[in-house]
């Protein structure tokens, strides 16, 4: 652990550094996060190109990249892929998921650690990445932009269920800054109302169904546990008064007019008897799981399992599995999955025992809030949202380690 340590201890001077210009960029960039508008080849954004211009500052500066302190895990991982793009079909797109990972954990990741660290600089990105995200969900509630099935889309993304991920990576925060704010609580109410709002409208409308249990485990368990991971009486029964509140509060959106009915009509044919879709997402798993089987140590390369997935089995379509784990497995193979394992785990490890450790009772929800967005959003693996949150975190953790 002290390797652990050590990359998450930061010097007191700069934690208290006033806000310069590199940080306004930073928040800027932090806002730029949810548009994901793609600038060039392979999903290159607006993102990417201002947390590039800030590591090229950072450096400039002569100022110490904070890096990620799972360096095993990460060259276990990426050599792992790049071993499978060996067997790839398509070699270049498995080199251009793997640079993006490069870009993640050598880049985005350290900027974040680095640039996140001072005073205020995470309730700060807060408002900055909501404000990103409520200007998608917004444009798509104005726009009407939908699908050829009906279902509303980001502007960003063909995929509907990218709107409803972005709703829900948010619904943690909102209530964590609601029920962190201390004076004037009813304005913070007011303000977070039509937020919600816009959120639950975009759930709905994508009929995103993952999205959909997301959102209310991720609240239902912040809520929970908020104030700590621990099994105790007064904590059991906070857990079943959520689940009543959000379960009612669900049922009544679930049966009313005032939302879409996508998600409705989607969750339904769900449980109905021979669901095409959820018997092709079963199919991917079965060949998922057969291409791993038939070569356990390498896989067949990221971005590669739909061109063979008919391969592996007949009724498969050319299509990623839906699990995630299967994904890993059959694209990256068992050392590349364990080893992504062990970059998620250890993030959790450093979040839970700093969330049982402070006193601090905004600093433990915020942290609970980045514990249930990582949680039910695991499979994102290349969202530049998912990793900034998971940078966020860790850059809280080692803002404490300084203090001390």
């Amino acid at each position: 652990m002290s390797q652990l340590e050590s990359a998450l201890t930061f010097r007191a001077d700069s934690v208290e550094s006033r806000t310069d210009l590199v940080q306004l960029l930073f928040l800027f960039s932090v806002f730029l996060a949810p548009l994901e508008y793609i600038l060039s080849w392979h999903n290159f954004t607006t993102y990417d190109a201002a947390v590039a211009s800030l590591g090229f500052l950072i450096v400039a500066r002569r100022q110490r990249l904070q890096f990620l302190p799972f360096n095993f895990a990460i060259a276990i991982f990426l050599l792992s892929a790049l071993f499978s793009t060996i067997r790839a079909i398509e070699p270049f797109e498995s080199l251009a998921e793997i640079l993006q990972f490069a870009f993640i954990f050598f880049v985005q990741i350290p900027v974040i650690l680095t640039l996140g660290k001072s005073q205020g600089i995470a309730h700060r990105s807060l408002f900055f990445w909501l404000g990103g995200t409520l200007i998608v969900l917004t444009w798509a509630f104005l726009s009407g932009k939908v699908s050829g099935s009906g279902r509303a889309l980001a502007f960003y993304s063909a995929n509907a269920n990218q709107l409803g991920y972005a709703a829900a990576y948010t619904v943690p925060f909102v209530l964590y800054l609601v029920l962190s704010t201390r004076r004037r609580r009813w304005l913070a109410i007011l303000l977070a109302l039509p937020a919600l709002y816009i959120m639950l409208w975009a759930v709905a409308a994508s009929g995103s169904r993952s999205a959909a249990v997301a959102t209310v485990g991720a609240a239902l368990v912040f809520l929970a546990f908020r104030r700590g991971f621990y099994i105790r009486p007064q904590v059991i029964l906070r857990f079943l008064f959520a689940t009543v509140i959000i379960g009612l509060f669900g049922y009544c959106c679930y049966l009313s007019n005032y939302l879409p009915a996508m998600l409705h009509s989607r969750i339904e044919r769900t449980l109905t008897p021979g669901d095409q879709l959820s018997q092709d997402r079963v199919n991917l798993n079965v060949a998922g799981w057969r291409a791993f089987v038939e070569s356990p140590l390498i896989g067949v390369g990221p971005e590669n399992f739909r061109y063979v997935a008919p391969q592996h089995y007949y009724l498969a379509t050319p299509q990623d599995p839906h699990n995630l784990w299967i994904g890993l497995l059959s694209q990256f193979g068992l050392f590349g999955t364990l080893a992504f394992l062990a970059l998620i785990g250890g993030w959790f490890f450093v979040l839970f025992r700093e969330q049982r450790a402070t006193e601090d009772r905004s600093q433990r929800e915020l942290l609970w809030a980045s514990v249930m967005m990582i949680h039910m959003f695991a499979p994102m693996m290349l969202h530049r949202q998912y990793w900034l949150i998971y940078g966020l975190g860790l850059a809280a953790c080692g803002k404490k380690t300084a203090k001390q």
